[in-house]
């Protein structure tokens, strides 16, 4: 739908007060202008009355103790000096409880086949944190893995998490993505994908961080931590 065009007011320029006021205003404006002289201004007195200075004194330091009380209390509790963030009410980080379940036996955690569609140059980092997520405590996690054909695709595998690699592109904004797909509010498949449009240029450590990161997604897990300057979370 096309807006509206709409006519701005007319501007009253320079003037102080309002169109009634303002003699510049319009053509036609009564001015009236008064013959009586104003009243004469009462003395104003050279020194502020004592007890008014005393009052303010006493405010102000009250509000500077108050002040310093709450960035000590936020130091101590919090290791920050913003008292605003000691007194704010705490929320969970994001995505604490929005983990996803999957829908298979496991006993105590998840028992999981991950099927390694990736490069042969990505098959280290995939087989080092299939090992570590599986070592993690408490012991949730029960993996197993199966090599199957290259698939940068990512063509998904009922009941598996599937993790690739391909050239998704630069005008992607990631570096790697997680995909699944919930039926009765469980997960039925997962895919991890490692964008190598970025990450052939990336560091080791990038690289590892980006397959460590995406098959977390794969299990269930959500971003517990959306501050990237946090280390190690």
């Amino acid at each position: 739908m096309k807006k509206p065009d709409v006519e701005e007011g007319p501007s009253y320029g320079k003037g102080t007060g309002t169109p009634e006021e303002d003699s510049s205003s319009t053509d036609d404006s009564i001015v009236v202008v008064s013959s009586r002289e104003p009243p004469e201004p009462e003395p104003i007195p050279s020194k502020i009355p004592c007890n008014v200075r005393s009052t303010t004194v006493k405010l102000l330091m009250a509000v500077c103790i108050l002040g310093g009380v709450a960035v000590i209390l936020s130091i101590a509790f919090l290791g920050t000096a913003t008292p605003v963030d000691f007194f704010a009410t705490k929320q969970d980080p994001p995505g604490v409880e929005a983990a996803e379940k999957w829908g298979t036996d496991g006993n105590n955690g998840l028992d999981l086949e991950i099927l390694n569609a990736l490069e042969d140059r990505w098959t280290p980092y995939f087989e080092e944190y299939v090992q570590l997520w599986g070592e993690g405590t408490p012991d949730s996690l029960t993996l197993s893995t199966r090599r199957v054909q290259v698939d940068p695709e990512c063509s998904p595998s009922f009941g598996r998490l599937k993790v690739c690699n391909g050239n998704y592109g630069l005008q992607q904004d990631w570096k790697g993505i997680n995909l699944s797909l919930k039926q009765d509010d469980f997960i039925v498949w997962s895919v991890s994908k490692m964008n190598d449009s970025y990450l052939d240029t990336s560091s080791e450590d990038e690289k590892k961080y980006t397959m460590c990161h995406e098959m977390g997604h794969g299990f269930g897990l959500a971003h517990t931590d959306e501050n990237y300057n946090n280390r190690n979370r």
